[in-house]
């Protein structure tokens, strides 16, 4: 499984949401999303500036062949500008 979080800045976030329905149309069933408003956490990966700001955070779950994971979930990230992508495998 691999999962995570892509983080956008708050000013991209209409942008981004408009532009969920056609990704997720075309997205396999492998891949779920949830989206969240919320402060961006002080993490290394992530830009100073961001932290404790509000950011868009969109968090994708691909249960499916890890071969086709960032085939599947890149195109979220093409939605914005994202400041962190913490997609990763889980254990």
């Amino acid at each position: 499984m691999v999962a995570g979080q892509l983080i956008f800045p708050i000013e991209q976030a209409a942008d981004v949401l408009a532009g969920l329905p056609a990704v997720v149309a075309a997205a396999p069933r492998e891949l779920g999303l949830l989206a969240a408003v919320a402060p961006a956490p002080a993490l290394p990966s992530l830009p100073a500036q961001a932290h404790g700001r509000p950011v868009l955070v969109l968090v994708p779950v691909h249960s499916g062949e890890v071969a086709t994971v960032r085939r599947d979930i890149d195109p979220l990230a093409t939605l914005g500008r994202p400041v962190g992508d913490l997609v990763a495998a889980m254990p």
